[in-house]
Parts: structure tokens; C-alpha cells; sequence
């Protein structure tokens, strides 16, 4: 959306969370799914509460779609960030522990975010959480 005059004005929402018991192996679980309004992303984060499980999350604005994968540690939590050097391929996102060194911020009027295991090493929890704001 293009913006013409002004400045933006966010409104804050509820964070979008998922805790996903006995997550299903391949299965998608979507947190944020909101069309219609302009919509800015300001944090993802993921945690998986069993030991040797490789999580993946898609960060899909406007049909562009951001992915990335990780083999995770039992109750860490990864702040998502997308990367946007020249040596990153496009659309990929990565994961680290400490959010504040790697900001997000993805903007559109279709945002849909969802995380799943693509591994089966147990049954523990899926969290996530996706901190966002609409447009005024």
C-alpha cells in the first residue's frame, strides 16, 4: 500500500499466539492470519518443548512468501528476522536467540504466519507468538 500523505499511525493488537499440544509432524498451524487491513509484523517468535525437533515457519505478505528453518533446542525461544544482505537468498528468514539485535518489521494488507515440526521426536508443545499492529 502505497502511502501518500502523513504519517502512519499503528494501533497495537493482542499478540497472536499459538501453544499447540502434541504438534502433528508436517502439519501447518497458522498464528496470524489477517487480510484486509495494513498490517505491520513486529516480532515472531518459536519454541518447540521437545529435545531434537527441526521447526520451519512461513511468513507469507502481499503472496510473497518468507521461509526458513531450524534445528531447535527444547524450550528456547527464536526470535524470527528476515535477512537482507546480498548474500542471503531471497526470501529466507533465520532465527536467533537474542530479538533485539535482529528486528522485524514486514508490512501488508494480506499477512498469514504459520509454524510447523518436521520432525518427530516427541510430543512436546509448538508455541508461537507474533507481536503485530493494523493500520488507523
Amino acid at each position: 500500500m502505497p502511502i501518500t500523505g502523513g504519517a502512519v499511525r499503528w494501533q497495537q493488537q493482542t499478540d497472536a499466539v499459538l501453544n499447540q499440544a502434541a504438534p502433528v509432524q508436517n502439519t501447518w498451524y497458522t498464528v496470524l492470519n489477517y487480510t484486509g487491513r495494513y498490517t505491520r509484523v513486529e516480532s515472531v517468535t518459536i519454541k518447540v518443548e521437545t529435545t531434537g525437533e527441526t521447526l520451519e515457519t512461513e511468513l507469507e505478505v502481499d503472496g510473497i512468501v518468507y521461509a526458513g528453518i531450524l534445528a531447535a533446542t527444547a524450550g528456547t525461544n527464536y526470535s524470527v528476522y528476515t535477512r537482507r544482505h546480498p548474500d542471503s537468498a531471497a526470501g529466507t528468514v533465520a532465527f536467533d536467540t537474542l530479538s533485539y539485535l535482529n528486528p522485524l518489521t514486514l508490512e501488508g494488507d494480506n499477512i498469514r504466519v504459520r509454524v510447523r515440526k518436521t520432525t518427530a521426536a516427541g510430543a512436546g508443545n509448538l508455541r508461537a507468538k507474533v507481536i503485530y499492529a493494523l493500520e488507523r
